[in-house]
């Protein structure tokens, strides 16, 4: 997951750069942006779903009693979620 995380991050990077350098432009391509745009929605969806997926399979891992910790957690978490960052 770090590894394909750090792909993904990097990828970000650059699209940000981009954006950043269309930010920067005299005119704004408004195709350009929206592309890149799209591409940043796109690039954040995969890095959740292989979170997701990560999480999923440590999830499975673990012992009854482990999961119901777990499930604990996530309920305090959804109870205050500034407590979350």
């Amino acid at each position: 997951l770090l590894a394909s995380e750090d792909a993904f991050l990097k990828q970000i990077k650059a699209v940000r750069a981009q954006i950043n350098s269309l930010i920067q432009a005299d005119n704004i391509d408004q195709a350009q942006l929206d592309s890149l745009v799209t591409q940043k929605k796109e690039l954040m969806g995969s890095m959740m779903k292989a979170r997701i997926m990560a999480k999923h399979e440590i999830y499975i891992a673990l012992n009854p009693q482990q999961k119901s910790q777990y499930q604990q957690l996530i309920a305090q978490w959804e109870e205050h979620p500034a407590l979350t960052h």
